[in-house]
This record gives structure tokens, C-alpha cells and sequence, in this order.
């Protein structure tokens, strides 16, 4: 495999790792700090790109500005499901 991921494999490898947490199974982050898109993050947790984007917009999720791109670390990604699982 190369050194690039398909969008299908980093949403499905944040899918199973988001459920993993959910569930309280302690998962290493298998690419601590890994950049995804806007479009990709949402695709992984299975919400609107406007969902994000008002989240970032709040500070409820922190992002990376790069030109005109957000991008979303699986870091903040991980923390942000954290503290909104009850």
C-alpha cells in the first residue's frame, strides 16, 4: 500500500475508531494527528459538512486553516466525540 489513503479507508478507520471509543475500548489513535478535509471528517462521523463547519465555527472542534481549505485533525476529531458521548 502506498503512503496515501483512499477517503472510503480513513472514513471507515475513523468510523471503527470513533465506535471503539464510543464502546470504552482503549484504541490507540493509529495516526495520531493524520489531516482530514472538511468532507472527509464528515463522511467518518456521518454528519453534514455544515455541521462541522458551525462546530469549528463555535471552537467545539479546532481546525487547521490552510488557504481557503479547513482541515480537521483525527486528534480533534477524537476529542470532540469524547466530550460529547453521554
Amino acid at each position: 500500500m502506498s503512503g496515501t489513503n483512499s477517503v472510503p479507508d480513513l472514513a471507515a478507520a475513523l468510523a471503527a475508531f470513533i465506535t471503539a471509543i464510543r464502546n470504552g475500548q482503549g484504541v490507540p489513535n493509529p495516526e495520531p494527528g493524520m489531516l482530514l478535509t472538511v468532507t472527509e471528517a464528515a463522511a467518518a462521523l456521518r454528519c453534514s459538512r455544515s455541521f462541522l463547519y458551525a462546530r469549528i465555527q463555535s471552537g467545539d472542534i479546532s481546525a487547521v486553516k490552510l488557504g481557503r481549505r479547513r482541515l480537521i485533525s483525527t486528534d480533534a476529531l477524537r476529542e470532540f466525540v469524547e466530550r460529547s458521548t453521554v
